[in-house]
C-alpha cells in the first residue's frame, strides 16, 4: 500500500495513475477503506503519512496503564508511563532521517553497498539509551529496568498498527 495515495486525495477524483489517467478512488472510498480499522493503529499510520490529527492517545494510555499493572514503578507512575508512550509514538512517527545514509537504509563503505549500520537499515536516526531515558524522565541507569517496559509498549503499538494495516488491506482487495 502506497502511503502517498492518502496524501493525494481530495473531494474530486485525483490523478493516481502514472499514465496520466483519472482514478475513480475518492475521499469517500478512502473513508470506507479506513472505517473499522483499529483507531490507534490508523492514527499512527496517518501521522506517519502526514495526514494524522492531534489525538491524545488517551485510550492507548489507559491500555498501557492497565497492561503495566504487573510492573512495579517507583514515584509518579502516570507521568513516566505517559513519557514512555510519547517516546514510542515519537519513534514510530517522527524520527529524523539518518544522516549517514540520508534515509535510504544502505550506504557504500569501502566500495561496497550494504546496510547502514548506524540506523540498522531503517533509514531513521536511532535514539541512544541515554536519550530514551531522558525522554521518559529517568536516569540512564534506570533505563535497564525500563527497556523491557519500552519493548512491551512498542509491541502493543505494533499490534494496533498491524490490525489497521490488515483491515485496510482487506478492504482494498
Amino acid at each position: 500500500m502506497n502511503p502517498k495515495l492518502f496524501t493525494m486525495l481530495n473531494p474530486k477524483t485525483v490523478n493516481l495513475l502514472s499514465s496520466g489517467g483519472q482514478s475513480t478512488f475518492t475521499v469517500s472510498d478512502f473513508n470506507f477503506v479506513c472505517s473499522g480499522a483499529d483507531p490507534i493503529g490508523l492514527e499512527v499510520l496517518q501521522r506517519k503519512w502526514g495526514t494524522g490529527t492531534k489525538e491524545d492517545f488517551s485510550t492507548f494510555l489507559k491500555e498501557i496503564v492497565e497492561f503495566s499493572n504487573k510492573w512495579i514503578i517507583q514515584g509518579n507512575r502516570e507521568k513516566k508511563l505517559k513519557g514512555l508512550l510519547d517516546l514510542v509514538l515519537f519513534e514510530e512517527t517522527a524520527l529524523p532521517t539518518c544522516s549517514y545514509c540520508r534515509g535510504r537504509g544502505e550506504r557504500t563503505v569501502q566500495g561496497k553497498l550494504g546496510e547502514c549500520q548506524p540506523c540498522r537499515g531503517t533509514g531513521h536516526y536511532r535514539l541512544k539509551d541515554s536519550e530514551k531515558a531522558s525522554y521518559i524522565g529517568i536516569n540512564k541507569q534506570s533505563w535497564k529496568t525500563w527497556e523491557p517496559r519500552y519493548k512491551d509498549v512498542k509491541m502493543l503499538l505494533d499490534e494496533h498498527i498491524h490490525r489497521a494495516i490488515v483491515s485496510i488491506g482487506e478492504k482494498l482487495r
